[in-house]
């Protein structure tokens, strides 16, 4: 019997969330794949795993039984990919990386591009997502390194600061002059559109709504994806609060204006497993990314001297 390792993740994954639904989110596979791939599970190890019904996905007693052994596997072979790696000082394999803003914001291209140069064995895997999905990957060992903004509290995750981002609110350019006078208070009788509970955002928008009591008409959740966000503002459908990076790359910039009611930044950084701080990969992530943030950070600085 030859068990394949994204079988067994899926499976875990989904004894973990008991949805198949949450589980496709977070493999970023569709539901009738996850499906799929725990009924070929189902026919290989001879075992029914799960117990579906309308409520969601229910382990049964051979699927318990089952599942800590899955995680073992799991677990023995990741450790053995990075034992091989350290031994060989070689970077190689797959390096997978959770990205929580869109890749032009993050110099993805860069850092592929400069990375792959370096190390022709390198290939990348990458997943989108907001900061606590990102976060959570790192912590479930799914990702080698992560980007995320804001504060975060796992002893067992290292994090480099890369820069201090600038936060904006942004409304329909068609609401400009409407807008161009109101105050804070007045912001509550416009509908809004807002990233999932665990975008960064959405906590800054919770503290800085409660700080100024404001009962905010949350009409929609843009899923994670800032670009979304921005298309929904773009048409009209409300106010939000992006990260200024985010409207200067979007191609819906010109729709949208900036309004003065919100002020603040956000820390993004690049975090990593502590105990994976001397391998080879990890390393050479940190030290392209941070090069490449650096080089960044002092062309701003001449261009802004220049002007």
């Amino acid at each position: 019997m030859s068990l394949n390792f994204h079988l067994l993740r899926t499976f875990c994954v989904v004894a973990e969330e008991e949805n198949v639904s949450r589980a496709a989110e977070r493999l970023y596979l569709s539901a009738p794949s996850v499906s799929a791939h725990i009924k070929e599970l189902e026919d290989e190890l001879g075992v029914c795993l799960f117990t579906r019904s309308s409520r969601g996905m229910s382990l049964t007693e051979a699927g318990h039984a089952l599942w800590e052994n899955a995680e073992e596997i799991l677990k023995a072979t990741v450790l053995m990919r990075r034992k091989a790696q350290t031994l060989s000082g070689d970077v190689s394999g797959t390096l997978h990386i959770g990205i929580n803003n869109p890749p032009e914001t993050l110099y993805l291209n860069q850092i592929l591009s400069r990375m792959g140069d370096a190390f022709p064995a390198l290939r990348f895997d990458c997943h989108y997502g907001s900061s606590k999905y990102t976060l959570n990957g790192l912590r479930q060992d799914e990702f080698d390194i992560s980007f995320f903004e804001g504060p975060q509290t796992n002893p067992d995750i290292e994090s480099v600061p890369l820069e201090e981002r600038a936060v904006k609110l942004i409304a329909p350019k068609a609401w400009e002059s409407e807008l161009s006078g109101a105050s804070i208070q007045q912001l509550q009788e416009y509908p809004w559109i807002f990233a999932s509970e665990g975008c960064s955002l959405y906590k800054f928008t919770q503290e800085w709504r409660m700080k100024h009591g404001l009962e905010i008409d949350e009409r929609i959740r843009a899923s994670n994806e800032e670009q979304s966000t921005m298309n929904f503002v773009a048409n009209g459908l409300g106010l939000s609060v992006v990260i200024e990076d985010v409207i200067q790359h979007s191609i819906h910039r010109d729709k949208v204006v900036i309004l003065p009611h919100v002020e603040g930044k956000i820390t993004l950084s690049l975090g990593y497993r502590k105990s994976r701080k001397d391998e080879a990969l990890i390393r050479a992530s940190i030290e392209t990314i941070s090069s490449i943030w650096r080089e960044v950070s002092s062309s701003s600085k001449e261009t802004s001297l220049v002007s």
